[in-house]
């Protein structure tokens, strides 16, 4: 008696691994033909470019768009003199800066640039195409992994919290109808900003459907066999 795994047991854990292997991507590749690899990579390449023009724009020009106000914003506020003229001022500059930061840290985009990065891996060995096609996987997954504001709602929650602090600052510093004005056309350029953003969100769903197509049966399989002194589990794969 004993509360341990049998020989018989392990080996079959085994061989189940072997056969999840063989089924969950690249990182277990041995079994993809040059032709199954090339035919992924036509794939991603082409729902990774998609995407790149927009991307570039909107990343670059967003940017552009809130380095330029957190800057200028910072210096006028400085030059500022009311009260809630300086705090609406300081306070946009802050939301120019959380911007940057959502571009950079917070939702980084990971193929802003395309099959680009794929593009300037080696090419020259079978086991390069299978690191090229890692890549870009993953570069696809990452993609559509990311918070998109079209699809998730905190970001446009944040937007609202965000710009709301700001008018309450803005009020409470002494200007109501400044207080307004600077709450919603922050909130309106928040939401520009989310709506025009590019998103992935069902392209790797899309490839992995792609994949599926023609991928090949699990190898590994697994069967029990009488033998000499008793039963023996047969694994292949």
């Amino acid at each position: 008696m004993g509360g341990g795994l049998s020989s018989g047991g392990v080996v079959r854990i085994a061989c189940l691994l072997a056969a999840w292997l063989a089924t969950s991507g690249v990182a277990s590749g041995e079994d993809l033909s040059p032709e199954e690899v090339e035919r992924r990579l036509a794939f991603l390449e082409a729902r990774l470019d998609a995407h790149r023009t927009h991307a570039r724009a909107w990343h670059w020009t967003w940017t552009a768009v809130n380095g330029g106000a957190a800057l200028g914003l910072g210096v006028l506020g400085g030059l500022a003199d009311s009260d809630s003229e300086r705090v609406n001022l300081f306070s946009q500059s802050a939301l120019a800066l959380v911007g940057l930061a959502d571009l950079y840290l917070m939702r980084p985009m990971a193929a802003r640039d395309g099959f680009d990065a794929v593009r300037a891996l080696p090419d020259a060995t079978p086991a390069d195409r299978l690191a090229r096609l890692e890549r870009a996987e993953h570069l696809l997954r990452k993609a559509s992994q990311r918070p998109s504001g079209r699809t998730h709602w905190w970001p446009h929650l944040g937007n609202l919290v965000l710009n709301s602090a700001v008018g309450v600052g803005v009020w409470a510093a002494g200007s109501g109808t400044d207080a307004i004005v600077s709450a919603t056309s922050g909130m309106a350029i928040g939401e520009l900003y989310l709506w025009t953003e590019p998103q992935w969100r069902d392209e790797w769903q899309d490839y992995e459907r792609f994949r599926a197509g023609f991928a090949r049966e699990p190898r590994a399989r697994w069967s029990l066999a009488a033998g000499p002194g008793g039963v023996r589990l047969r694994c292949e794969f």
